[in-house]
């Protein structure tokens, strides 16, 4: 039968995930969230540009 206390008593991570580990939390790393906030964004902006723009020639032509 396995001893799991013991087993976790000798337990120690690869060195290779710790540094993965800490590579990780160092960068901010975008998800699929931040990324698609971001397009959200950054369209609304364009739209809005575009209204101001079709607003001012609009009055132009008056």
């Amino acid at each position: 039968m396995i001893d799991f206390e013991e087993e976790l008593k000798r337990f120690s991570p690869s060195l290779e995930v710790s540094a993965a580990d800490e590579d990780l939390y160092k960068n901010d790393l975008k998800d699929i969230t931040d990324i698609v906030l971001q397009m959200t964004a950054d369209l609304r902006d364009e739209q809005i540009l575009v209204e101001a723009e079709d607003t001012a020639s609009s009055k132009e032509e008056e």
